[in-house]
Order: structure tokens, then C-alpha cells, then sequence
């Protein structure tokens, strides 16, 4: 049949795009038009419906309405003030989702922010790195950028305690580390007074170490420090905050004090600071440095604050508080 006198079209867009179902809708009315032909097109679609000159609303496989696409339009006009407070509603709930999509963006947005100035822009440090594992931190695919640091030695207690039991309790507590100038910032490294150090003659001391058995240190100060068992002479540059890379040792916490590397690293152990392509993979990352790797727990601290932020954490407890702020703006 060339030039039927009925087309029956049963959801002739279902699965089309906007454009497929435009230039279908278009066939059909011109074969109405130019042919004569009566078109009956099945849909859901009510913006489909609205092309035809008659619709027909079946229920339950029963007419409920027939009216042609002229009554429909009056029926809206008629209802004008309901029609305009629906799609006034529709509106402003799809603003208001935009809004709180936006408001919690925002919100973890800062947050990460606010976590990288403080706790530093790192997911993972790994310290005493190994020769031979370097290059597997270094040129590992899952990770997107590495800074570079070195342990350059254990420092004496004797410069800071004066009784021997104290000096005995933090012996092996006291390190000196060295970083690249260009990433003693991004470390989370918080700087509250002096300035970063210029070389590797001046150093950063810990607040907390001044004081300590009534002696107090100043910017511009010079100490003689015992290093591996000689005498060095360091001059305080500035003095800083906890950093979020301080080790632990036998349940007590660290203290580090940093210079800047400016010797080469080559064939010697050093500290890496890594933050991986995906955050959400990094408690996983550091479990495998341990168990295929061989490092130990001590080796190993996960940046959490930023981990929390960014989604990496472990549990879900952060992100539902961004989302408990979103449902008590709504």
C-alpha cells in the first residue's frame, strides 16, 4: 500500500534523540497534509500529543477524555492562575536544587581549601624511603604529584633538656628534615614568625620546643646542635606550628625541625609527600605499601583532614554532615 488512508504510528520517538524525533513528527504531518492521511501516533510524550489536532487520554484501556489540542490550550488559559503557580513551582524547585547543589560544593570546596593551608597538600607521607622503592613512588601511575624531602638526622635532646631522664625520654623524638623551598608551604607547614629558611644553615623550630626547661628561643638565635654525633650550627629562621607530617614513637609524638634541601638526594633514602589521581584510593595505597612494600606503620601518615574532604576518608561521617546542612537550608 503506496498511500494508505490510515498511518497508526505506536511510539514513533520512543527511542529517538531531540532532533531523530522533531524530523519524525515533521514526516507525519506533512503526510497528513499533502496525503490526506489520517495519522494516529501512540505516546506518553504530552509534548508529542500537543502536534496533533485531536487528543484522545486512554485509561485503563478506556477513553477518559477527547478533546482537540484548541480545548486543551482553553482548559490551560482557563486554569491560568493554576497553571502559572505549577510551573512557578516547578521553577523554583529546580532553583533550590540548583542552589543546594551549589551551597555544598561550595562548602566542601572551602573545606578543602582550609585542609590543604593547614595539614598541607599531600594525601600520603611516607618517610626513610628506600633506594630501591623510589622509583615505584615516583613513577607510580596512580599518583599525580610527588614533593621531596630527607631526614637529615636525629637530633640530640641534650640542646633542650637539661635533666637526664628527660634527655632519655626523647632521645630519638628529635629530627631534622629537609625539603625542597618550593614545597615547604604546601607541606601545611604553619609559619608563626621568621620567614622560610634560605638554606640548609637555617632551620624552623617547633613552638612547642621553646621553653622547655624555662629556655626560650628567638627568630635570628643560634644553636649548636649535636647531629649524628657532631656539632652543627643552625640559625632559627622562623618558628612554626605542629606540622601534620610529625612522626610517632612508642605512643609519643615527634618533633621536627626543617631546613631546606638544597644538597642532592641520589642514592640515599628520603621522605616523599604523594597525593594520588583518586583520594578515594588512598588508605588502600598506604595498606599496600605495608603489606607489599614492606614499610611500617610509623613510616606512613595519611593527610585525614584533606582525605575527609576530598572523599577518601573511610567513613561516610563528614559528607553527611555537608549533606544534614543541606537539608536543613531546604
Amino acid at each position: 500500500v503506496n498511500y494508505p488512508a490510515i498511518v497508526l504510528a505506536d511510539e514513533p520517538t520512543g527511542n529517538l534523540d531531540s532532533k531523530a524525533s522533531r524530523e519524525i513528527i515533521d514526516l507525519l504531518k506533512m503526510s497528513n497534509q499533502k496525503y490526506n492521511q489520517t495519522v494516529i501516533v501512540i505516546t506518553h510524550d504530552e509534548n508529542i500529543a500537543l502536534e496533533a489536532d485531536r487528543i484522545l487520554t486512554i485509561d485503563d484501556g478506556e477513553i477518559v477524555k477527547d478533546e482537540s489540542v484548541r480545548e486543551f490550550m482553553k482548559n490551560l488559559k482557563r486554569n491560568k492562575k493554576r497553571t502559572l503557580v505549577t510551573i512557578f513551582g516547578i521553577i523554583l524547585s529546580v532553583a533550590l536544587v540548583t542552589a543546594i547543589t551549589t551551597f555544598v560544593s561550595s562548602m566542601q570546596g572551602s573545606m578543602i581549601e582550609y585542609a590543604k593551608e593547614n595539614d598541607g597538600d599531600y594525601h600520603i607521607f611516607v618517610s626513610d624511603v628506600p633506594v630501591e622503592q623510589q622509583k615505584y613512588l615516583l613513577n607510580n601511575a596512580k599518583i599525580e604529584q610527588t614533593m621531596i624531602g630527607q631526614t637529615i638526622a636525629d637530633v640530640a635532646p641534650e640542646t633542650f633538656f637539661k635533666e637526664e631522664e628527660d634527655q632519655e625520654n626523647y632521645r630519638g623524638m628529635l629530627k631534622l628534615k629537609a625539603f625542597e623551598e618550593k614545597d615547604l608551604k604546601r607541606l601545611g607547614i604553619k609559619l608563626i614568625e621568621g620567614h622560610m629558611p634560605k638554606n640548609e644553615q637555617e632551620i624552623l623550630m617547633p613552638v612547642q620546643l621553646s621553653g622547655l626547661d624555662g629556655i626560650s628561643y628567638e627568630v635570628g638565635d643560634v644553636l649548636t646542635l649535636k647531629v649524628n654525633g657532631s656539632e652543627e650550627t643552625y640559625t632559627i629562621a622562623g618558628l612554626m606550628g605542629i606540622n601534620s607530617f610529625e612522626f610517632q614513637k612508642d605512643g609519643m609524638m615527634g618533633s621536627t625541625l626543617v631546613t631546606k634541601l638544597d644538597h642532592d638526594t641520589a642514592g640515599q633514602p628520603i621522605e616523599i609527600a604523594l597525593s594520588l589521581k583518586d583520594p578515594k584510593e588512598a588508605y588502600t595505597f598506604a595498606e599496600n605499601l605495608k603489606e607489599e612494600h614492606g614499610f611500617s606503620q610509623e613510616q606512613i601518615i595519611t593527610n585525614d583532614m584533606l582525605l575527609q574532604f576530598e572523599g577518601g576518608t573511610r567513613s561516610e561521617q563528614t559528607m553527611q554532615v555537608l549533606y544534614r546542612m543541606a537539608v536543613i537550608v531546604i
